[in-house]
């Protein structure tokens, strides 16, 4: 994908040849899961290069592994709802194998306080510095990831949102990971009554 969109770019895989062009867009793919080293200028990527990047960032690296991100098996359990939903479906299964709901709502969770986050974040970067939401979300989705990774913002960001982008940081190593090993792992709370169901028009 990356081979596809910088392609024409001479700012970033315009000038190389082929097999360089190959490696670089392999080692960008690559690099965004964690790596943190810029193979080329993230700044001038294309905007479309740049929305990749923030795809291959949110989602990171492998689940088990020091990556940061939402890690890749959370990603595919969000997939898998999606389709089996559209389907029709109420339990979510692939390969012949039932996922557990409780697996599913704590993959739905880490998203939508992945995306959140970055979102927010992006918005307090734009309100308090000299940015582009692109650039802005770039910047707060690699600090979730802890990739490492900027499109040149940095430099430019206002003492609160260097300060925003710090937590960001420790959050998206250390946060993430007490989510996942305490309270999505923990024994829960039983529940000591329930309420009555109320209908609610969705979409």
């Amino acid at each position: 994908m990356f081979l596809l969109l910088e392609w024409s770019n001479p700012a970033t895989l315009g000038p190389l040849n082929v097999p360089q062009k190959l490696l670089a867009a392999f080692f960008q793919s690559a690099t965004l899961r964690t790596a943190g080293f810029a193979g080329v200028d993230q700044g001038l990527l294309t905007p479309a290069g740049k929305g990749l990047s923030i795809l291959f960032m949110l989602i990171g690296g492998s689940s088990g592994s020091t990556a940061g991100g939402l890690k890749t098996v959370t990603f595919v359990v969000l997939l898998v709802f999606l389709w089996n939903r559209m389907r029709g479906r109420w339990t979510v299964s692939v390969f012949h194998r039932t996922i557990a709901d409780n697996h599913v709502m704590n993959a739905i969770m880490i998203f939508i306080l992945m995306v959140s986050l970055a979102f927010a974040g992006a918005v307090l970067i734009c309100a308090t510095s000299p940015a582009d939401f692109t650039d802005a979300l770039f910047e707060t989705v690699s600090a979730l990831g802890t990739v490492g990774l900027t499109a040149g913002l940095t430099p430019r960001l206002s003492l609160p949102a260097k300060w925003m982008i710090m937590l960001f940081m420790f959050f998206g190593r250390v946060g993430l990971l007490t989510l996942s090993f305490g309270f999505l792992k923990g024994k829960p709370s039983g529940e000591k009554y329930k309420y009555a169901n109320t209908d609610l028009l969705i979409g």
